[in-house]
Protein backbone atom coordinates (compact mmCIF):
# COMPACT_ATOMS: atom_id res chain seq x y z
CA UNK A 1 0.00 0.00 0.00
CA UNK A 2 1.53 3.83 -1.05
CA UNK A 3 1.48 6.23 2.03
CA UNK A 4 -1.13 8.46 -0.36
CA UNK A 5 -3.51 5.32 0.69
CA UNK A 6 -2.51 4.59 4.19
CA UNK A 7 -3.01 8.20 5.10
CA UNK A 8 -7.09 8.32 3.20
CA UNK A 9 -8.43 4.64 4.47
CA UNK A 10 -6.81 4.93 7.71
CA UNK A 11 -10.04 4.47 10.39
CA UNK A 12 -10.09 3.61 14.10
CA UNK A 13 -10.41 0.31 14.87
CA UNK A 14 -12.06 -0.58 17.55
CA UNK A 15 -12.34 -4.70 17.84
CA UNK A 16 -9.54 -7.25 16.96
CA UNK A 17 -8.74 -10.83 16.27
CA UNK A 18 -6.71 -13.55 18.08
CA UNK A 19 -4.26 -13.29 14.82
CA UNK A 20 -0.29 -12.10 16.32
CA UNK A 21 1.22 -9.35 14.45
CA UNK A 22 4.66 -10.14 13.94
CA UNK A 23 7.92 -8.48 15.82
CA UNK A 24 9.23 -7.54 12.38
CA UNK A 25 5.79 -5.55 11.60
CA UNK A 26 6.09 -4.02 15.27
CA UNK A 27 9.44 -3.18 14.56
CA UNK A 28 8.21 -1.26 11.28
CA UNK A 29 5.42 0.43 13.23
CA UNK A 30 8.17 1.79 15.68
CA UNK A 31 10.49 3.33 13.24
CA UNK A 32 7.79 5.54 11.73
CA UNK A 33 6.94 6.89 15.45
CA UNK A 34 11.09 6.87 15.45
CA UNK A 35 11.10 9.21 12.61
CA UNK A 36 8.84 11.73 13.62
CA UNK A 37 9.40 15.15 13.55
CA UNK A 38 9.73 17.17 17.36
CA UNK A 39 10.02 20.49 18.36
CA UNK A 40 13.82 21.40 17.83
CA UNK A 41 14.61 17.88 17.34
CA UNK A 42 13.85 17.47 20.80
CA UNK A 43 12.74 13.41 19.97
CA UNK A 44 11.40 14.01 23.65
CA UNK A 45 9.31 10.79 23.50
CA UNK A 46 9.71 7.18 24.40
CA UNK A 47 7.29 3.84 23.94
CA UNK A 48 6.53 1.73 26.24
CA UNK A 49 4.90 -1.46 23.70
CA UNK A 50 2.75 -4.23 25.62
CA UNK A 51 1.69 -7.40 24.47
CA UNK A 52 1.29 -8.83 28.11
CA UNK A 53 -2.79 -9.32 28.22
CA UNK A 54 -2.99 -8.11 31.83
CA UNK A 55 -1.17 -5.55 31.51
CA UNK A 56 -3.54 -4.30 28.09
CA UNK A 57 -6.66 -4.87 30.65
CA UNK A 58 -4.62 -3.04 33.34
CA UNK A 59 -4.08 -0.01 30.36
CA UNK A 60 -8.02 -0.47 29.77
CA UNK A 61 -8.74 0.11 33.36
CA UNK A 62 -6.74 3.40 33.35
CA UNK A 63 -7.89 4.41 30.34
CA UNK A 64 -11.75 3.78 30.63
CA UNK A 65 -14.04 2.58 28.56
CA UNK A 66 -12.94 4.52 25.40
CA UNK A 67 -10.11 2.21 25.70
CA UNK A 68 -12.29 -1.07 25.54
CA UNK A 69 -10.38 -1.96 22.31
CA UNK A 70 -7.28 -2.73 24.30
CA UNK A 71 -9.24 -5.99 25.62
CA UNK A 72 -8.38 -7.40 22.24
CA UNK A 73 -5.73 -5.61 20.94
CA UNK A 74 -2.72 -7.82 19.78
CA UNK A 75 -0.38 -4.92 21.12
CA UNK A 76 -0.15 -1.54 22.55
CA UNK A 77 2.03 1.37 23.01
CA UNK A 78 2.31 3.71 25.30
CA UNK A 79 3.63 7.23 24.05
CA UNK A 80 5.65 8.99 26.94
CA UNK A 81 6.96 12.35 26.82
CA UNK A 82 9.87 13.48 28.85
CA UNK A 83 9.67 16.64 30.85
CA UNK A 84 13.48 16.29 30.93
CA UNK A 85 14.61 16.87 27.25
CA UNK A 86 11.35 18.95 25.88
CA UNK A 87 12.32 22.43 24.24
CA UNK A 88 12.70 24.46 27.33
CA UNK A 89 11.43 27.26 25.01
CA UNK A 90 8.35 26.06 24.70
CA UNK A 91 8.01 22.47 26.43
CA UNK A 92 4.24 22.39 25.81
CA UNK A 93 4.99 20.81 22.41
CA UNK A 94 5.54 17.43 23.78
CA UNK A 95 1.77 17.21 23.52
CA UNK A 96 2.71 17.88 19.05
CA UNK A 97 5.59 15.66 19.26
CA UNK A 98 3.79 12.81 20.97
CA UNK A 99 0.81 13.14 18.83
CA UNK A 100 2.86 13.27 15.79
CA UNK A 101 4.88 10.33 16.59
CA UNK A 102 1.37 8.53 16.90
CA UNK A 103 -0.43 8.96 13.97
CA UNK A 104 3.27 7.90 11.88
CA UNK A 105 2.43 4.88 14.27
CA UNK A 106 -0.95 4.42 12.94
CA UNK A 107 -0.22 5.17 9.24
CA UNK A 108 2.30 2.53 9.45
CA UNK A 109 -0.17 0.13 10.71
CA UNK A 110 -2.45 0.98 8.00
CA UNK A 111 -0.13 0.64 5.55
CA UNK A 112 0.84 -2.84 6.62
CA UNK A 113 -3.00 -3.85 6.68
CA UNK A 114 -3.03 -3.73 10.40
CA UNK A 115 -5.67 -1.86 12.40
CA UNK A 116 -5.12 1.14 14.98
CA UNK A 117 -7.08 3.03 17.82
CA UNK A 118 -5.70 6.11 19.11
CA UNK A 119 -6.51 6.58 22.82
CA UNK A 120 -6.00 9.73 24.64
CA UNK A 121 -4.24 9.76 27.74
CA UNK A 122 -3.22 14.16 28.31
CA UNK A 123 -4.61 15.92 29.37
CA UNK A 124 -7.07 13.98 32.00
CA UNK A 125 -4.80 13.87 34.83
CA UNK A 126 -6.92 10.76 36.04
CA UNK A 127 -5.76 8.58 33.11
CA UNK A 128 -2.64 10.17 32.83
CA UNK A 129 -1.79 9.14 37.21
CA UNK A 130 -3.16 5.66 36.36
CA UNK A 131 -1.21 4.87 33.44
CA UNK A 132 1.78 6.40 35.16
CA UNK A 133 1.00 3.85 38.36
CA UNK A 134 0.55 0.95 35.52
CA UNK A 135 4.39 1.08 34.47
CA UNK A 136 5.64 3.30 37.53
CA UNK A 137 6.59 6.17 35.64
CA UNK A 138 8.83 8.72 37.05
CA UNK A 139 7.60 11.99 37.59
CA UNK A 140 9.45 13.22 34.26
CA UNK A 141 7.66 10.85 32.34
CA UNK A 142 4.28 11.96 31.10
CA UNK A 143 2.22 9.64 29.53
CA UNK A 144 0.95 10.91 26.56
CA UNK A 145 -1.22 8.19 24.98
CA UNK A 146 -2.30 4.41 23.89
CA UNK A 147 -2.64 3.26 20.48
CA UNK A 148 -3.87 -0.34 20.37
CA UNK A 149 -3.07 -2.45 17.53
CA UNK A 150 -4.14 -5.88 16.20
CA UNK A 151 -5.66 -6.93 12.84
CA UNK A 152 -9.39 -5.94 12.57
CA UNK A 153 -12.05 -8.06 13.75
CA UNK A 154 -14.51 -6.21 11.09
CA UNK A 155 -12.75 -6.20 7.56
CA UNK A 156 -15.76 -4.47 5.46
CA UNK A 157 -14.11 -1.09 6.42
CA UNK A 158 -10.26 -1.84 5.33
CA UNK A 159 -9.42 0.28 2.05
CA UNK A 160 -13.17 2.32 2.63
CA UNK A 161 -11.91 5.84 2.03
CA UNK A 162 -11.98 8.18 5.09
CA UNK A 163 -14.99 9.59 6.30
CA UNK A 164 -13.13 13.33 5.94
CA UNK A 165 -12.12 12.72 2.18
CA UNK A 166 -15.53 11.91 1.31
CA UNK A 167 -16.77 15.74 0.76
CA UNK A 168 -14.28 17.84 1.66
CA UNK A 169 -15.82 20.90 0.85
CA UNK A 170 -16.67 22.49 4.26
CA UNK A 171 -13.32 21.69 5.28
CA UNK A 172 -11.30 23.59 2.63
CA UNK A 173 -11.09 27.16 2.01
CA UNK A 174 -8.75 27.99 -0.82
CA UNK A 175 -6.85 31.72 -0.08
CA UNK A 176 -9.82 33.36 2.69
CA UNK A 177 -12.33 31.89 5.04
Amino acid sequence: MDTLEALYTRYSCREFTDEVVSDEDIEKILKAALAAPSACNTRNWSFIVVRDRETLLKMNEANGPAANALQTANFAVLIVCDKNIMWPKFPEYYVIDGAIAGENMCIAATSLGIGSLWLGTWPQPNKMDAERAVFNLPENLIPHSVIAFGYAKDKSRIGELNKGLKDPTPKIHWEKW
